[in-house]
């Protein structure tokens, strides 16, 4: 895996020294570019840049009360990450690669895997406790130029997620996840559309360990209690030690990049996977038999929109995003043949994005933009008779400056203030069928959902290129706060009230190659 790191990491990044510093500054020191890149290096589209590189290594610090039930109350993340783009004769390609250390203090009912977060299937303690987790992600294409108009290409998506816990019950969790995408991209002149097919598979498995025997014999400690989680409400009791999840995956994307003008150019890219995970607490169990005690299905639909205009003195965004996703499960805990479904998730997020820079070649260019991002989740566990849903809108605008501060130096500033209103909240429940994890999980995420926010973030960035030639060298720092009024409430249980806060901070350094 390191071998292959460094390879597709060199490919991506050796040449980008042989092309023009000027062409590269302009791709770095522009906040609108720096968005188009990110949105669309995986689709090898021609008007964007082929060679580019950039390298980040940044610390993260979080806390606060203000978060949902199975949220740390404190973390801290060490990130170091990559991106790039070469262009090498006939064959073209881009990828990126994340690495993450995630050290969690004080996090309860929130032993699952994160890149899975609307999945039933997980276990979990009230104990709260200190977590450490490595993330390994890479995503990276290749293409080649076949004539003047066919250009295929294939996609690769990798990730490894790592977990484990130091108190009892110790959780100990590892997935991994691959999605491989072929496809044929079509070039007509300045325009090109490109299909794909999406096949992935992944594999997930959980263990429980204690060290103490008296916390994993006795039941007069109920935070040490460790419970199988089969819906959002329904669970079972100190169920087993170990499960393991399967998934196969499949879909289909389309992407499109159409100039409307000289200067304006539009940008289509969708997708839908589908998403099928057998679920096993077999102990005997191998990868290729195995008693499948519950099926999670999940289908997802994303679209993106993107319009950009450029001129001498103004870039302009202009970027529409919705993602759907419908989840549900068939458990043989309610019917032998996996035929009642117990657990069901809809999720709907949506965003506007506006947002102007200038170019001009004064010493000072302003930044500005609005953001509007819509939010919604409906939740069903049957076994327990519960139905909650939430949905919110969140307003934030942009202001920024970039200033130069000389030939080779540029100082970068933001600050994005925002508020987050609730727009409709719904909570049905069945008195006789409550337990710990509806009255400190289900009901906390409604109140949080429904919670009122107002918060910033500051951002600052210094660039340099005196320090080294061929590249620029960058030391960026963030800061933001949310707050939000928790009103005492029937629903709180074991949770703090009145003004809550929680703030993040991020300290890091770049280098543009």
């Amino acid at each position: 895996m390191r071998l292959y790191l460094v390879i597709i990491w060199s490919l991506l990044t050796l040449p980008s020294c042989l092309y023009a510093q000027d062409e590269r500054d302009s791709i770095y020191q522009s906040e609108i570019i720096g968005k188009l890149i990110k949105d669309h290096f995986l689709q090898h589209h021609l008007s964007y840049p082929k060679n580019f590189g950039e390298v980040e290594l940044n610390y993260q610090g979080t806390s606060g009360d203000l978060r949902l039930a199975q949220e740390a109350y404190s973390q801290r993340n060490i990130n170091f990450y990559a991106i790039g783009s070469n262009e090498l004769g006939k064959f073209q390609i881009s990828g990126d690669f994340l690495f993450n250390k995630k050290l969690t203090d004080s996090l309860s009912f929130g032993q699952r895997n994160d890149m899975e977060p609307w999945n039933p299937y997980s276990y979990y303690a009230s104990k709260a406790g200190n977590y450490e987790s490595q993330l390994y992600r890479s995503n990276f294409t290749l293409s080649y130029q076949l004539g003047k108009i066919l250009r295929p290409y294939m996609q690769i998506n990798y990730q490894y997620l790592w977990t484990t816990g130091s108190v009892d019950p110790r959780f100990d969790n590892k997935v991994f996840g691959i999605q491989y995408r072929p496809g044929l991209q079509v070039n007509v002149k300045n325009s090109s559309v490109a299909l794909a097919a999406i096949i992935g598979n992944g594999r997930e498995s959980q263990a429980i360990s204690y060290k103490n025997k008296n916390y994993s014999q006795s039941l007069q400690f109920p935070d040490r209690i460790h419970y199988l989680s089969l819906g959002y409400g329904n669970n079972a009791i100190k169920d087993s030690l170990n499960n393991r999840k399967y998934t196969d995956l499949w879909g289909m994307e389309v992407s499109l990049h159409q100039p409307l003008s000289s200067n304006t150019s539009l940008d289509i890219l969708s997708s839908l996977k589908k998403n099928k995970q057998e679920f096993t607490t077999d102990q005997k169990s191998t990868n290729k038999v195995y008693h499948v005690r519950g099926i999670y299905h999940e289908d997802q639909y994303f679209g993106s929109a993107t319009l950009f205009k450029t001129t001498p003195s103004l870039n302009q965004y202009l970027n529409l995003k919705a993602d759907y996703i419908r989840g549900y499960d068939f458990i043989r805990d309610l019917s032998a043949d996996l035929s009642k479904s117990n657990y069901s998730v809809n999720v709907f997020n949506s965003s506007l994005n506006y947002l102007a820079e200038q170019q001009s070649p004064k010493p000072i260019n302003f930044l500005y933009g609005l953001d509007l991002s819509y939010f919604q989740v409906h939740r069903q566990d049957n076994a327990q008779s519960i139905d909650v849903a939430n949905a919110n809108l969140k307003i934030q605008g942009t202001f920024g400056a970039n200033i130069k501060t000389g030939n080779a130096e540029l100082l970068r500033f933001q600050i994005n203030p925002f508020y987050r209103t609730s727009i409709s909240d719904d909570l049905k429940y069945a008195a006789n069928s409550m337990n710990h994890y509806i009255q400190q999980v289900v009901f906390w995420d409604y109140t949080y959902y429904k919670t009122n926010l107002l918060g910033a973030k500051l951002g600052a960035e210094w660039q340099s290129r005196s320090l080294f030639k061929q590249y620029i060298f960058a030391v960026k720092a963030d800061y933001q706060i949310e707050q939000g009024k928790i009103k005492p409430s029937e629903y709180i249980i074991n949770h703090p009230i009145g003004n809550l806060n929680r703030q993040q901070f991020q300290i890091g350094v770049k280098l543009y190659l």
